[in-house]
C-alpha cells in the first residue's frame, strides 16, 4: 500500500478514503507517506465499502482505497460512480482470483496491491505485488529501483499475468514492505521469499478451490441458523479467503466463539482492534455498519487443511447454538 500511494500523482497530505473495517496496517501506510485517512462505512451484506456514504464524502477525497473484503469483490461500478474520477487503489490482500462481472479483480482501479504474507491465499515469507494501470508511474519514481528483477520474480509476474488476463497491459512489480522503526520501508523481496513463491505458484488454483469448496459446505450445513451467513453478489465470483459469520449481538458472537474454541475450532474475531487503532488517526466512531461487524462477526476457518470432519464439527457446534440468541 505504501508503494501504491508513493507512485500515484497525489497532492501532499492527500485525503485518502478507506473503509474503517479493514486491517489497521492500511491506515498506517496512508499516514507513513504523509497522507490523511478518511474513514468510510461498509455494506453489511458483503463487508465491502458502502457507495452511499462514499458519495457524500467524495468532494473531500483525493483517492480511495477499496478492499475486496474476505475475498468478495467490492461493487466497482457503484463505487466509481460514487467517488467520481479520483484514483482508486484496489486492496486485493484477501483475493487473488475473484471476479467482478466476469473480469478479474485487480484490473479495475488505477492501482492494486496484493499481500503475500504467510496465511494469505498465496502466502510466502513476506512481500507483495503492486499492479499499476499506468506503467510509466513506476519509471517516474524511485520505486523502479526497488522492484524485484530476479528470474524468480519474473516467473512470478508472468504466472500472474497468465492467471489475470485483465492485467496483461499493466505494470506488475514484486515488492516487500517491512516496518522499519516508525515508518514503512519498501524494498526488494528476498531470494528466499521468491523461491518459496515459485514453489507455491502452481498450487494457487487448488488453494482457492479448497477455500470455495469448504465455504460451500459450511453454507449448506449452517443454513437456517440464527446468524447471518456470508452472502455473495450475483455479479461476483467469491474467493472466500475468510468465512464471516455474523450474530445478532456481541454477546451471541462471544458465546458462539467460545463454544467453537472449546471444541478445538480456530474461530476468531477480526478488525475490532483496527477500529480502536483508527481512532488514533481521527476516526470518530461514525461508521455504524463497521462497528456492528467488528462486534458481532466471527471468522470460521475454510483454508485447505480444513477437513470434512472439521466442517461437521463446526456444523454440530453451531446447530446446538441456534436457539440461544433468538
Amino acid at each position: 500500500m505504501t508503494a501504491a500511494l508513493s507512485v500515484l500523482p497525489l497532492p501532499k497530505r492527500a485525503r485518502i478514503g478507506v473503509p474503517v473495517y479493514t486491517c489497521s496496517a492500511v491506515f498506517d501506510a496512508i499516514a507513513a507517506v504523509g497522507h490523511i485517512p478518511v474513514f468510510l462505512d461498509i455494506e453489511l451484506d458483503y463487508y465491502t465499502i458502502d457507495p452511499a456514504p462514499l458519495a457524500k464524502s467524495k468532494d473531500g477525497l483525493d483517492a480511495l482505497v477499496a478492499v475486496h473484503t474476505f475475498g468478495h469483490p467490492f461493487d466497482f461500478d457503484a463505487v466509481r460512480t460514487a467517488c467520481g474520477d479520483i484514483p482508486i487503489i484496489e486492496d486485493c490482500a484477501h483475493a487473488m482470483t475473484a471476479e467482478y462481472k466476469g473480469k478479474r479483480i485487480g484490473s479495475f482501479g488505477d492501482a492494486a496491491i496484493y499481500s503475500l504474507r504467510p496465511g494469505k491465499l498465496l502466502g510466502s515469507g513476506g512481500g507483495g505485488m503492486l499492479v499499476l494501470r499506468n506503467p510509466d508511474l513506476a519509471k517516474e519514481s524511485s520505486l523502479e529501483s526497488k522492484m524485484s528483477h530476479s528470474s524468480r520474480g519474473r516467473l512470478f509476474i508472468h504466472y500472474l499475468q497468465a492467471m489475470a488476463g485483465g492485467m496483461l497491459n499493466r505494470s506488475l512489480s514484486a515488492l516487500d514492505s517491512r516496518p522499519d522503526s516508525s515508518h514503512m520501508k519498501i524494498g526488494r523481496m528476498t531470494p528466499g521469499d521468491l523461491a518459496l513463491l515459485e514453489r507455491r505458484l502452481p498450487s494457487l488454483p487448488s488453494i482457492v478451490a479448497a477455500h470455495r469448496r469448504n465455504a460451500s459446505a459450511l453454507l449448506n450445513a449452517l443454513s437456517g441458523g440464527t446468524f447471518q451467513l456470508p452472502l455473495a453478489s450475483r455479479a461476483v465470483t467469491h474467493d472466500y479467503y475468510l468465512f464471516a459469520l455474523r450474530f445478532h449481538s456481541e454477546n451471541g458472537r462471544a458465546r458462539a466463539q467460545a463454544r467453537l474454541q472449546r471444541a478445538g475450532i480456530g474461530a476468531f474475531q477480526l478488525y475490532r482492534v483496527a477500529l480502536e487503532k483508527a481512532r488514533a488517526h481521527g476516526y470518530r466512531g461514525d461508521c455504524p455498519n463497521a462497528e456492528t461487524a467488528a462486534r458481532n462477526v466471527v471468522m470460521l476457518p475454510v483454508h485447505p487443511k480444513v477437513s470434512e470432519v472439521a466442517i461437521g464439527m463446526m456444523s454440530d457446534q453451531l446447530s446446538q447454538f441456534r436457539d440461544v440468541d433468538r
